[in-house]
């Protein structure tokens, strides 16, 4: 890189400067190599080389948040997978990511996560279809959300979840996913607490800092 020449530089080694204002790009001779530049070539040249060196960050920079994504990733998809575990309404085969990939600037990695016991069509013949009605438009919704209304057998396998008219209670799901997140670190024998881990989200929104939203 070349530098304007400030008070009490000592000069170039193997080429010679033009004296000039300081604090700005001098001309460069190599009386070797029979070269001369003006500033205005060196400043380009300045230009070209910061550019490069930019694109070299960058590209670092992409592949550390790539491999910090898919580390997230992973975690998130074992996190579910032991939440299934520890009860079956909650699992989950399926994790969707919802941010925008193509916003590499954003700090939070957005998942959509399906329930397969209140989704159709179901994973396996076996498998109970669930029972319900969606409810749209309900004035107690936030927007672009749905009620799901349980009856039957879905009624009875939800009842710690739903209120006395029949209604899955949307503020408990994340509530129970953190319970079980509890007892999946207590059975790995950790000590810290899951409430105070940086690792330890509800996997709805994730923020890549460690702070988790509903």
């Amino acid at each position: 890189m070349f530098k304007k020449k400030l008070p009490g530089d000592a000069g170039m080694i193997g080429g010679v400067r033009k004296k000039g204002k300081s604090g700005k790009l001098e001309e460069l001779v190599l009386p070797n190599a029979k070269l001369r530049f003006c500033p205005e070539q060196l400043q380009n040249l300045n230009f070209i080389f910061n550019k490069r060196l930019q694109k070299i960050k960058d590209a670092c920079n992409d592949k550390s948040l790539a491999l910090a994504k898919s580390v997230t990733e992973r975690l998130v998809q074992r996190l579910l997978s032991s939440v299934g575990s520890l009860d079956p309404r909650f699992a989950s085969k399926f994790l969707i990511r919802n941010d925008d990939e193509g916003n590499i600037s954003s700090n939070t990695l957005d998942y959509i996560v399906r329930l397969d016991c209140l989704s159709t069509p179901s994973l396996y013949e076996s498998d109970a279809m669930p029972r319900y009605s969606v409810i749209e438009g309900d004035t107690d919704c936030p927007a672009a959300y749905a009620r799901l209304k349980l009856q039957a057998h879905t009624l009875k396998t939800w009842s710690d979840f739903v209120n006395g008219n029949g209604y899955l209670r949307r503020y408990d799901r994340p509530m129970l996913f953190k319970q079980n997140y509890r007892r999946y670190f207590r059975n790995k024998g950790y000590s810290s607490s899951p409430s105070t881990s940086p690792y330890l989200f509800t996997p709805f929104l994730i923020n890549k800092n460690g702070n988790n939203q509903h």
